[in-house]
């Protein structure tokens, strides 16, 4: 009896501790956010603008061309701001999709 009893109370728990497995994710789903900063009216490409994201990823700057990439976005929808001197400050509204690139473009307004 008291053999038993051991068997229940330390062997029986240890069996399920030892075989219980959890599912663990091997990595975090991401994608990539493209778009290219124009000014209005003209659409001439605006280089050096600061390109930011809320929730927070990687701040990143326009090239001569424009255009600029975030690349490793967790998957989520953003806010993304383009800021440049003597411009209006534009947000655009984003939503990032595994293995793929969202795309979001801005046209600046030059401030007064």
């Amino acid at each position: 009896m008291k053999s038993l009893k051991y068997i229940i109370t330390f062997f029986i728990p240890m069996l399920l501790l030892l075989t219980c497995s959890e599912n663990q994710i091997d990595g975090e789903r991401t994608g990539s956010i493209n778009g290219k900063v124009v000014a209005q009216g003209t659409n001439t490409p605006l280089e050096n603008v600061k390109i930011s994201t809320n929730p927070a990823t990687s701040t990143v700057f326009t090239d001569e061309e424009g255009n600029f990439v975030i690349n490793n976005a967790i998957v989520e929808t953003y806010a993304v701001q383009a800021e440049l001197s003597s411009y209006v400050t534009a947000f655009e509204s984003v939503t990032v999709i595994e293995d793929a690139a969202a795309v979001v473009s801005f046209e600046l307004i030059t401030s007064n």
